[in-house]
C-alpha cells in the first residue's frame, strides 16, 4: 500500500506501521512477564 502513495501520506504510513509492530512487541513481552510470574507462583506453592 505505502508503493503506491507518495509524500507525507507515505511516512505517515511507515510510521504508524513501526508504531504497530513496537506495540506488538510491547505487549507480547508484558504478556510474556505476566505468565513468567504466575508459573512462579505456581512452583512456589
Amino acid at each position: 500500500m505505502s508503493f503506491s502513495v507518495e509524500g507525507l501520506v507515505n511516512n505517515l504510513l511507515i510510521i504508524s506501521a513501526i508504531l504497530f509492530g513496537l506495540l506488538m512487541v510491547v505487549i507480547h513481552n508484558q504478556y510474556e512477564r505476566l505468565h513468567q510470574k504466575n508459573n512462579a507462583k505456581m512452583d512456589a506453592s
